[in-house]
């Protein structure tokens, strides 16, 4: 960890012979809004370099180094970056603790970790993804990432294997009793009804639909995905994924 904040410390404290603040940080926003993931996070780097008390460079500065990680073949690596963006977020948290977007960025952090922990990891970072979720929703009721993320972990905790729930309730007694389907598909449909545009959004719901017995709905769904246009730098994946999903309907 130690290694870990040197490296952050280096991003972040270099002089930026590069251009002006302001430029790099409106270049760098317009690639994440894009979905030009790494040259947003290049960008961002440079922004960092002079500005590391700007929530929102940090924040979405914390994001990219979440979503490029995660598609790193190498786990050290992938597992580098999480822990940047997790400095990154902590520190937005510290100078703004009433922005929802930090807090969701610190939930999609946390379940990516997660994605490539044990199983008995994973449960325990349930926990703070729901927290996080639910405190960005406490700031803005209608931040469709967290609800979407809270969607989820519904979802997830509502549904687990017979193993997975001796070990919540080794760890916490008991799965939390509000955990159930039926939140999952409020919080899933109201991330979709807030952005019509994302794929992401409108696939997880059709998901839902296809596996808890809704396949008429799955399909509007999935249907629908296929005339959205790509926004961020997995959508084509996402695609393919609705159409394959479709055809199995």
């Amino acid at each position: 960890m130690k290694q870990l904040s040197l490296l952050l410390a280096i991003i972040i404290g270099l002089p930026s012979f590069a251009l002006a603040g302001d430029d790099l940080k409106s270049k760098a926003a317009k690639y994440f809004d894009k979905g030009e993931e790494e040259r947003a996070l290049e960008t961002y780097k440079k922004v960092l370099e002079d500005n590391n008390d700007d929530v929102e460079v940090l924040w979405q500065s914390a994001m990219l180094y979440t979503r490029v990680g995660d598609r790193l073949d190498d786990e050290s690596q992938k597992q580098e970056y999480f822990e940047i963006a997790s400095e990154l977020i902590e520190r937005a948290k510290h100078i703004d603790d009433e922005n929802a977007d930090v807090y969701f960025t610190q939930a999609v952090i946390l379940g990516r970790k997660a994605d490539h922990a044990s199983t008995e990891d994973a449960l325990k970072k349930a926990e703070e993804i729901r927290k996080y979720s639910s405190k960005a929703l406490e700031v803005d009721s209608e931040h469709e990432g967290a609800l979407h993320v809270l969607g989820l972990w519904h979802k997830r905790m509502a549904n687990l294997s017979f193993a997975e729930r001796s070990i919540v309730n080794t760890l916490f007694g008991g799965v939390p009793e509000d955990a159930s389907n039926d939140k999952a598909k409020e919080y899933l449909s109201n991330a979709a009804r807030l952005d019509t545009d994302m794929i992401l959004y409108q696939l997880d719901l059709a998901k839902f639909h296809s596996e808890y017995g809704n396949p008429d709905e799955a399909k509007q769904l999935l249907e629908k995905i296929q005339n959205l246009d790509p926004r961020f730098k997995d959508d084509p994946y996402h695609k393919d994924e609705a159409e394959e999903l479709l055809t199995k309907l």
